[in-house]
C-alpha cells in the first residue's frame, strides 16, 4: 500500500523538502522500474527519505532525481561513466535479466578488451534499446552530470507515464535509442 507521507493537499513532504506531486511521480516511477516489486520500492522510498533527511532546502529535478538514482543504482537503475563501456554492460546485463532478457551485445565475449575500447555507451545503449523493445521494454536515460548516463528499464506500456513523470520532474527523459 501506499506509505504514510503525505500532507494537506499542496504541503509540503519529507522535511519540506520535496513537494507532493514530485514525491508521487517518484514513488510511480519507482513502483514502474520496479515492476511493482513493493518489497523493493518500499526499501527505495526508505533509502530515498534517509538521503532527503539530509537536504537543507527543497529537493527537486534534476536534484531530486539523481537521488534517486543513487538510491536504484544496479538494483533498477544504471549510472555510469561515458566512457565506461564495461561498467554499462555489466549493469545493464544484471537490470535485463530481473525482466528475464538476456542481451546479445554481437560479439562472443563482451568484456573482450578490443571490443569494449572500440564501442561506446551511447552505441551500447542503443543495441540494448532495440533488444528490450523487442521484449517489449523500453531502455530509459536522462543526461546526470557531463559525462554520465543513467536511467533504467520499465515496460514499454508505460511510455507515457514515463515522460509524464519527466515532465512532472521537468527533465528530458529519453528512450536509449536517442542518446545525449
Amino acid at each position: 500500500g501506499t506509505l504514510a507521507w503525505h500532507t494537506e493537499a499542496g504541503g509540503l513532504g519529507v522535511n519540506g523538502v520535496i513537494d507532493d506531486e514530485s514525491r508521487q511521480a517518484v514513488e510511480r516511477l519507482l513502483g514502474m522500474i520496479n515492476f511493482d516489486d513493493g518489497a523493493m520500492v518500499e526499501k527505495q522510498l526508505a533509502l530515498l527519505d534517509e538521503a532527503l533527511e539530509e537536504a537543507d532546502d527543497t529537493v527537486e529535478g534534476a536534484e531530486l532525481l539523481s537521488v534517486v538514482q543513487d538510491v536504484v543504482d544496479w538494483e533498477a537503475g544504471f549510472q555510469v561513466e561515458q566512457h565506461d563501456t564495461a561498467t554499462f554492460i555489466d549493469c545493464i546485463n544484471q537490470l535485463a535479466l530481473r525482466v528475464d532478457v538476456v542481451l546479445d551485445w554481437g560479439v562472443d565475449d563482451p568484456d573482450d578488451e578490443d571490443f569494449l575500447g572500440s564501442t561506446s555507451v551511447p552505441e551500447l545503449m542503443e543495441q540494448a534499446y532495440e533488444q528490450l523493445r523487442t521484449a517489449g521494454y523500453t531502455l530509459w536515460h536522462w543526461e546526470i552530470g557531463s559525462g554520465v548516463y543513467a536511467g533504467w528499464i520499465a515496460r514499454a506500456e508505460d511510455d507515457d507515464e514515463i515522460l509524464a513523470i519527466g515532465e512532472t520532474l521537468d527533465i528530458e527523459l529519453r528512450t536509449g535509442d536517442q542518446p545525449f
